[in-house]
């Protein structure tokens, strides 16, 4: 019974970091992932920046950002 219990740690431990290694692979975005990512913050970007001169450009008092 004592020499099974090592051997249940050993298989446990390598089962754990192979699930951990095998889903830091996964997440890792390719580079055309990576170009869509950047494009699609791109014309969030562009559209914030819009919609801040359209609200820049609205006739009233203009106050300052604190």
């Amino acid at each position: 019974m004592s020499s099974l219990l090592p051997w249940t740690r050993l298989l446990l431990c390598t089962f754990l970091l192979t699930c951990m290694g095998l889903n830091s692979a996964s997440a890792a975005p390719t580079p055309g992932d990576q170009d869509l990512i950047r494009d699609r913050q791109n014309r969030l970007l562009e559209e914030q920046q819009r919609r801040l001169q359209e609200l820049q450009d609205l006739p009233g008092k203009a106050d300052k950002p604190q």
